[in-house]
């Protein structure tokens, strides 16, 4: 009986911890590329809302690396154009705003 005790505490200590961790916001970078639609171009805007001023016209393929800020359904978001990130000097060159997360793919 004693060692199924001291299974059960150390099972409840794992579980405990495990809990604890999972409160912990992740720390990762996620990139995602933009969808394609219809109209060809997805919309980088300076706020959060449709009604914003337009940044860029983001196409299908460009990148996105998500930042932590979220508004309901929209994220704010590095943008670069297909390919330009990992150009030499290319990170350095990206737009900052707001698209709506429906219109992102392949995150990760």
């Amino acid at each position: 009986m004693p060692g199924f005790r001291k299974l059960r505490l150390l099972t409840l200590l794992l579980v405990a911890a495990g809990l604890a961790l999972a409160t912990v916001p992740a720390r990762a970078t996620a990139f995602c590329e933009v969808v394609d639609t219809p109209d060809g171009f997805v919309a980088l805007r300076e706020a959060p809302q449709a009604g914003a001023a337009l940044v860029e016209r983001m196409r299908a393929g460009d990148e996105v690396m998500l930042l932590p800020e979220k508004s309901g359904a929209w994220v704010r978001v590095r943008y670069w154009p297909a390919g330009e990130r990992l150009q030499d000097g290319g990170f350095d060159r990206h737009k900052v705003g707001w698209v709506n997360a429906r219109f992102l793919d392949l995150c990760g």
